[in-house]
């Protein structure tokens, strides 16, 4: 009877144990992007709920360029992901309606969408088949001084991984580079972690690690780019609270469209030097600069695209549970439209 008591009360203490280290966290954060090719600008608050297996996420959106600010109003969306059920609610507060998605639906609607004819191409992007691309260059650099940002200690690096591509048919050559600004802070790594391992099992219960490394469909240029910029933010101390990625491109081919082919000598390079991040570029871009000193300056290079996630505050409490469940009353209506979810 002694042992019995003893036994109940022990895993009685380990249940309260694992309630209270559980980590239960509140995230909230701004994200901004100039578009992609100048389109669909917007600007997005967003409060997260996490629990192991369970994320609830309210979203503000708002289309900042004059023409879709116009023609599309502010979105508000809530949105709940239950790794326990396998589900995703996308929920309606106005309406009183919710729709819902199966893990397995969402990898159909996925694997559909990223084989459609439909799917949107880069805009005045260049077919890489008509380049013979050099292997990325990466390069990290140790930033500004740290600085607190939202309250949070963080140290400053820049990830730059660069290209140049020669067009196979004029020997003219251009020149893609991606950079990430980051700012990473240990405070709140526990909770940090804990979001990151999160979306990892989520990503994993969905089937997604393969097809969205297939993103390689709709963004065939900036795979090698993006899974090498990875590489080397996973070896950096902390987590992000800021995060600013860009993309520039230079056009010299779409330039010299209709005239002659020009000679090697005259397009050794993309013209790198009014880019702000030819400093970061160590050796290789000290050559390109070297090579293009003689010639008049021809810089076509374009911003694609400018996305900033930063995290305002994150805080570790109990949450109610019942916040990522569907409401009472609430009508359940067809997912057609559902969302990708973020």
């Amino acid at each position: 009877m002694f042992n019995l008591k003893r036994n109940a009360l022990i895993i009685i203490g380990l249940i309260l144990f694992a309630s209270v280290a559980t980590p239960q966290v509140i995230l909230e954060e701004e994200t901004t992007s100039n578009g992609f090719g100048g389109m669909m600008a917007f600007e997005s608050t967003s409060k997260v709920l996490l629990v192991p297996d369970a994320k609830r996420q309210t979203s503000r959106t708002e289309f900042t360029g004059t023409f879709m600010k116009n023609l599309a109003p502010a979105t508000e969306t809530i949105e709940i992901t239950r790794l326990d059920k396998e589900l995703i609610w996308n929920i309606n507060p106005k309406q009183k309606e919710y729709s819902e998605m199966t893990f397995a639906q969402f990898r159909e609607f996925f694997q559909k969408g990223m084989s459609s004819k439909e799917m949107p191409q880069q805009p005045d992007a260049v077919d890489k088949s008509e380049y013979e691309w050099e292997k990325p260059v990466v390069k990290v650099t140790k930033g500004q001084a740290s600085q607190k940002i939202n309250g949070f200690k963080c140290n400053n690096y820049i990830v730059n991984v660069m290209t140049v591509g020669k067009h196979k048919k004029t020997g003219i050559r251009d020149t893609m580079q991606v950079v990430n600004d980051l700012w990473q802070s240990e405070v709140n790594a526990k909770a940090m972690q804990q979001i990151q391992d999160f979306h990892q099992r989520m990503m994993q219960k969905m089937g997604l690690e393969q097809p969205m490394k297939g993103m390689a469909q709709m963004f065939a240029l900036y795979k090698e780019y993006f899974e090498a910029m990875s590489k080397e933010i996973q070896k950096l101390e902390g987590f992000p609270i800021r995060s600013t990625v860009s993309m520039k491109t230079t056009d010299h081919v779409a330039a010299a469209s209709g005239k002659s082919e020009t000679s090697e000598a005259n397009n050794e390079t993309a013209d790198l030097r009014n880019s702000p991040l030819s400093g970061l570029l160590g050796g290789l871009a000290k050559k390109l600069a070297q090579q293009q000193s003689a010639q008049p300056s021809n810089d076509s290079a374009r911003e694609l695209f400018r996305f900033t996630t930063e995290v305002k505050s994150i805080k570790m409490q109990e949450i109610n549970p019942q916040e990522f469940e569907i409401p009472a009353g609430f009508k359940q209506v067809k997912a057609d439209n559902f969302p990708m979810a973020r």
